[in-house]
């Protein structure tokens, strides 16, 4: 496991907390859920639960209506790709099926969104089968940031702090430490 959670971390690190801020943005029902996920040093192994609990019923419907999301999407994953191979070739990875459907999601997503030259004058289905591709990638992330929160609070009391202080989700995050 501690292997996995370091190729989580650099996951998260290079791509993972700026994808779960361009699909935080783009979610349509994110207040249903943020205070389920502004993740603080006083959680314990039952608040992670009651978190997953609340992603189970969260719609991940997301809002594309300014498709220049989906450009600056393709651009910053297109940026990551030999990043993101990387994590692919590490034999970890193998040994958790939802880190594996995580990184697959993501290669799709990219695939996807590689396909298509431009993005203006979509017909509505495609920018629906983007968006779906979106959602998908975007519920196995965040479920993969909660395992690896969860993780870092029991063993990296120190990189927990950091990653508490950047989450995506708190609209009062800072990684600086004032006191």
């Amino acid at each position: 496991m501690r292997k996995i959670n370091m190729v989580l971390g650099i996951f998260f690190s290079e791509t993972g907390y700026q994808l779960l801020n361009i699909f935080s943005r783009c979610d349509t029902e994110i207040e249903n859920i943020r205070q389920h996920l502004v993740v603080s040093t006083k959680w314990t192994g039952e608040h992670f639960t009651a978190a997953r609990l609340q992603l189970k019923k969260h719609d991940f419907k997301l809002d594309i209506s300014d498709l220049a999301e989906f450009k600056d999407l393709r651009d910053f994953l297109t940026s990551r790709r030999r990043s993101l191979i990387s994590l692919l070739e590490n034999p970890a990875i193998i040994e958790d099926e939802g880190f594996s459907e995580t990184l697959l999601s993501v290669f799709h997503l990219t695939d996807e969104l590689n396909s298509r030259e431009d993005f203006k004058g979509l017909p509505p289905t495609d920018v629906r089968h983007l968006a779906m591709d979106m959602s998908r990638s975007y519920r196995f992330t965040l479920e993969q940031w909660l395992n690896y929160l969860q993780h870092l609070k029991v063993h990296y009391p120190y990189i927990f702090s950091l990653a508490i202080r950047k989450n995506p989700f708190d609209p009062h995050a800072n990684p600086v430490v004032n006191l």
